[in-house]
């Protein structure tokens, strides 16, 4: 389906030259948050929402985390969301609760997750995660607005 997706918005296949919109100081969207595993390769770390770039929400609803929700697309959270410091669903949980209760668009718990999982997948095939790590950090944070795009600041 992403391929199918690309292939229509870039006919030429030629993703490496789109070029994203530039928001300068950006309110109420996303970052991404990718991190680089050993083997170079990428993983999820999560979807953050942002009221500005130094300021976000945290733990905004009091709700209780259900893993059973996720079994649809436990597969994908497995290879691209998971935790390298302890169990995946004590890292999950942290992450729905602090930032996936914050969400602008809504989503629900499998909603969130399924959410950075598609972002991820698009964010490889525009290879956006090098352009955007910070080797002096070790961070990698890909700026998504409400709309689920991609943009640069």
């Amino acid at each position: 389906m992403l391929s199918y997706l690309l292939e229509y918005l870039w006919p030429n296949n030629n993703v490496e030259t789109y070029d994203l919109p530039i928001i300068k100081n950006p309110t109420e969207f996303y970052f991404l948050s990718l991190l680089k595993e050993d083997d170079d390769s990428w993983s999820i770390h999560g979807l953050w929402p942002q009221y500005t770039l130094k300021h976000y929400p945290s733990f905004c609803k009091n709700v209780e985390f259900d893993e059973t929700k996720l079994e649809p697309i436990m597969d994908r959270l497995k290879k691209e969301w998971f935790s390298n410091r302890g169990a995946d669903e004590i890292f999950w949980k942290h992450e729905y609760l602090k930032h996936g209760t914050c969400n602008f668009n809504n989503f629900n718990e499998y909603e969130y997750f399924k959410t950075a999982l598609d972002l991820f997948d698009k964010a490889m095939a525009l290879k956006l995660a090098d352009k955007y790590y910070n080797s002096e950090t070790g961070k990698c944070l890909i700026p998504v607005n409400q709309q689920l795009n991609f943009f640069e600041i």
